[in-house]
């Protein structure tokens, strides 16, 4: 048995099948949030992730955004502050549509409850002894909020916690981190030359899994126990530019 993770598919669906295809029947794999948005397919790979007794996924922004914008517009109707949120502003208009041409308007409740209750945070002690904590935005918080959206802890690049522990993450994709790092003079130098995969950081303390998935047409699916990488990726589809 293996413990894996990922982030940040945003509708992947192509990039989720193939890792899908690549666990064993006994392994795991923790998906820290943000299958919804962006891409074609965040839906599918919800509901896929349900029936895979092997896959379990945690609370990223945008599962959260799904759950306000849904709340939103089922009580209001279309054009309220965190639908428009949502849709218009972080590309879950087709995670919107999927939704609500797949189940009955009188489910949309149930929904938004079970996407409120994803896990937001999550401890593996890995076989060496190491405690990992996996979380979407990279802080560890007792307030959801800072678990899924801080941004600010990519600037705390000094390890304060215990020699055994490592955070891992997604919610920022790697190259706006190394962007902002080297505009900001921060840690350039340590990181180095960045080659395609997860990048350690806050001196090799939290490690950031979001490669832009639904951009560079890559994921990476880091072991837990062995760090071990691996990267699966679609060939022959054109790239587009990172954003956050």
């Amino acid at each position: 048995m293996s413990v894996f993770a990922c982030s940040d598919l945003h509708g992947r669906y192509d990039l989720f099948k193939m890792i899908q295809d690549f666990l064993k029947e006994d392994d795991q794999l923790f998906v820290i949030g943000d299958v919804f948005d962006r891409g074609p397919d965040g839906w599918r790979i919800y509901t896929a992730i349900k029936e895979d007794p092997r896959i379990v996924l945690l609370a990223g922004n945008h599962e959260i955004l799904a759950a306000d914008g849904l709340k939103e517009w089922y009580e209001n109707g279309i054009g309220y502050t965190d639908w428009l949120l949502w849709v218009n502003g972080n590309g879950g208009q087709v995670t919107f549509d999927n939704i609500v041409c797949s189940i009955k308007h009188s489910e949309i409740p149930a929904l938004i409850a079970e996407l409120n209750n994803l896990p937001f945070a999550h401890k593996y002690m890995n076989k060496d002894g190491i405690e990992i904590t996996l979380v979407h935005s990279g802080t560890i918080s007792s307030q959801k909020e800072d678990c899924i959206w801080d941004r600010r802890n990519i600037h705390r690049i000094h390890w304060n916690g215990a020699d055994n522990e490592l955070i891992i993450h997604g919610h920022t994709p790697i190259p706006l981190m190394l962007e902002d790092w080297k505009e900001n003079n921060i840690c350039w130098e340590e990181i180095g030359e960045y080659e395609d995969g997860a990048l350690w950081w806050c001196e090799n303390h939290k490690v950031c899994l979001d490669v832009g998935a639904v951009w560079t047409n890559m994921i990476v699916v880091l072991d837990l126990d062995t760090f071990d990488e691996h990267i699966f990726s679609i060939e022959n589809v054109e790239k587009g530019e990172i954003n956050g």
